[in-house]
């Protein structure tokens, strides 16, 4: 077992630990070439995976059909007249 260090915060962390216990922080994962994992090298998730997107994207379309639902009982005069 040898010890390698974190790329975030330096600490010695071990070569089969997955993630570094002083930060959390992944370590010791690349991408193989047949989309295993191998040794080495740190594997971040991309931009999409980072953040929220799913959920922004959702509350933004919320958003839109409300602001639409809105518009639509102003032009056609409301509720069940």
């Amino acid at each position: 077992m040898a010890m390698i260090k974190c790329p975030e915060c330096g600490k010695d962390v071990s070569s089969k630990a997955s993630a570094c216990p002083g930060c959390g922080s992944p370590v010791g994962m690349k991408s193989g070439p047949f989309g295993g994992h191998e040794k080495g090298v740190t594997v971040r998730p991309g931009f999409w995976h980072d953040r929220n997107v799913g959920a922004i994207g959702f509350l933004i379309l919320f958003i839109v059909l409300i602001f639409i639902a809105g518009r639509l009982l102003v032009v056609y005069g409301g509720f069940g007249k």
